[in-house]
């Protein structure tokens, strides 16, 4: 059971910098904006796992089309039409297509299903008046704390980086 401690900021960069300083520190964090922050992108943890998933997943689905095509026609049931051999790779085209298509979508929205910890129907932030106004007009910095309840050397440390407000949050 830990506690998370958000942290309003006025603007961007005090959050970023901020930001920069706690991930170095080795806490976990979120940033909350009211638009896309590019600066924010780069506090943030590495690349995602989504993409390299989604890759695999059109990777496995062409080989899985092209082998049950090719077992079909060449073993299960073999039929010669119109002169053409059971091994013919123009005509496993489109289902080989079709196959990573299925294959890539489903495994990259399961992997970002898990990458974003989906489904959570109710976070503990929601609760916060804080947090609600992160879509209007604050910069809000959600730092993870994994004791039972937030340390006032962290509370101390938002406002010297220039927290506006702080709201301790209680996992349940």
């Amino acid at each position: 059971m830990g506690a998370w401690v958000l942290a309003g900021f006025p603007e961007e960069k005090p959050m970023v910098e901020a930001a920069g300083k706690l991930r170095g520190e080795g806490y976990t964090l979120e940033l909350f904006t009211p638009f896309p922050s590019p600066d924010g992108y780069e506090v943030l943890p590495g690349p995602s796992m989504v993409p390299l998933f989604t890759l695999c997943g059109g990777v496995a689905g062409v080989c899985i089309g092209f082998f049950f095509q090719w077992w079909a026609n060449a073993f299960n049931f073999p039929i010669i039409v119109g002169g053409r051999p059971f091994f013919s790779i123009p005509t496993y085209v489109p289902i080989c297509f079709e196959c990573m298509v299925l294959l890539a979508s489903f495994s990259g929205l399961y992997c970002f299903f898990i990458a974003c910890r989906l489904p959570k129907l109710d976070h503990p932030l929601a609760g916060s008046e804080l947090f609600a106004r992160h879509t209007i007009d604050r910069f809000v910095l959600a730092v993870r704390w994994e004791r039972e309840t937030p340390s006032d050397p962290l509370e101390q440390r938002l406002h010297a980086l220039g927290a506006a407000e702080l709201d301790p949050v209680r996992d349940s």
